[in-house]
């Protein structure tokens, strides 16, 4: 059923919703522009008999408007509108213009403005998934439709929450089946927890890498059977960089983008993933990364970040490394003097930011807490400055102790330690190791 513009329907909850005009259509059903409350809101509107089991599925959905988002990142239902002859929807936040479909990342229409917004990306995701878990609850669904990114900041929105259930749970929703845990595409169990999280390593690597990492040679025959498809990605599944068996590799021409990144990004995320899509853990038979984990290792490659200073543009430098040189340019990068942490070793230069998870176990991974200065005199000497309400105690190398105060600047220097409110750091001069 078409929804005219100026159609008003009412919700559940006693409030009306507009329609204004239409926004595109899918196989569930229609998105919507509405008015709601004063605001400009999105109204999916269900296709007629698309639930094998409405009445399950609209209890979930009333749940999951009572209980609230489990994080801001989710565009969570807020309200549902009444049955209109066996015809309902529900109203979500609308997605911000900024933001471009992940799918728009894939095909390269759109594309990141900096490593650090694609890798920021990739924490906020596993950091929606993490909150998503703890409150209880597995998406069950998770594929390249449910992102919303902005490509300048990395920020992501995750939306088609409505299949969204609690552990135990589930609405007879399978997924697409490249997303699919292999003992989901081979019917041996129902989406929860532990398969999203596979779920979620095939999103992480499709991000990092713009290639599937099941898809090499052994996925490109004429034309993908559903045979082929149940064989590539649950009854024998390969990873394209399989440390022992070649037979699924990427095709040069063809896989371009992950030949290219897989040998030059983080040896950190290559171990991740060849253990990740190890065939003992797609399997089952070990167990998966948990978000934590993976929070963990993406906060390490992000703590690589340096601007190159040949060319300027980002790439990594590894303070355990003999030899870094850029990924982009070649040139090799000379070994800048470290703040090294309980949590993170992070390389210093000019208007480097340090975040607060390189300081605290529990820290934000956009929250800014120093920031590298120049001095004004004299360019040569670096500062770190105190962005945070908290005082920082800094003994330099004669064992003297001082405060450094918000906005306050420490001069870098090697053997100077700086006690932070959870750790203490010390500048370290990686030349002299």
């Amino acid at each position: 059923m078409e929804l005219a513009a100026g159609r008003v329907l009412t919700t559940i909850n006693n409030k009306t919703a507009t329609v204004i005009s239409k926004i595109g259509e899918g196989g569930q059903g229609t998105v919507y522009n509405c008015e709601y409350c004063g605001k400009v809101m999105a109204l999916k509107w269900y296709h007629k008999n698309i639930h094998k089991n409405p009445t399950a599925f609209l209890d979930n959905l009333k749940q999951n408007v009572a209980a609230g988002a489990p994080d801001k990142r989710f565009l969570w239902p807020v309200d549902i509108t009444n049955d209109y002859n066996g015809v309902f929807g529900y109203i979500m936040p609308i997605i911000p213009p900024a933001y471009k479909s992940f799918s728009s990342f894939l095909l390269a229409k759109t594309r990141f403005s900096s490593l650090t917004a694609m890798i920021d990306s990739a924490l906020e995701i596993i950091t929606g998934f993490r909150e998503l878990h703890k409150k209880g609850y597995s998406y069950q669904d998770i594929n390249d439709g449910n992102f919303f990114i902005n490509p300048d900041s990395g920020e992501v929105l995750i939306c088609d929450n409505d299949n969204i259930a609690p552990y135990g749970e589930n609405l007879g929703i399978a997924g697409k089946c490249r997303y699919m845990a292999p003992e989901v595409v081979m019917g041996q169990k129902l989406p929860d927890v532990q398969t999203d999280k596979y779920s979620l390593s095939v999103i992480l690597f499709l991000l990092t890498y713009m290639n599937h990492p099941l898809e090499g040679k052994a996925a490109m025959p004429p034309c993908m059977t559903e045979e082929l498809e149940q064989k590539i990605f649950a009854e024998n599944p390969i990873f394209i960089f399989d440390k022992s068996d070649d037979t699924n590799r990427p095709v040069r021409g063809v896989h371009v983008n992950v030949l290219q990144r897989f040998p030059i990004f983080p040896e950190t995320l290559r171990e991740a993933y060849s253990y990740a899509f190890s065939y003992a853990v797609m399997k089952n038979e070990k167990p998966r990364l948990l978000e934590k984990e993976w929070q963990l290792i993406y906060r390490t490659v992000k703590t690589m970040i340096i601007p190159c200073g040949g060319c300027g543009f980002e790439t990594f430098y590894n303070p355990a490394e003999s030899a870094n040189r850029c990924i982009n340019c070649g040139t090799p990068l000379s070994l800048p003097i470290t703040l090294k942490t309980r949590y993170a070793n992070i390389p210093l230069y000019p208007g480097k930011y340090i975040y607060e998870h390189e300081i605290s176990e529990t820290g934000d991974d956009r929250k800014r807490v120093g920031m590298v200065t120049k001095g004004s005199k004299n360019p040569n000497i670096w500062g770190l400055r105190n962005l945070t309400d908290e005082g920082w105690l800094v003994i330099d190398t004669d064992g003297n102790e001082t405060v450094r105060n918000n906005n306050e600047v420490t001069r870098i220097r090697t053997g100077v330690t700086i006690t932070f409110p959870e750790t203490d750091g010390e500048f370290i001069d990686k030349s002299e190791d």
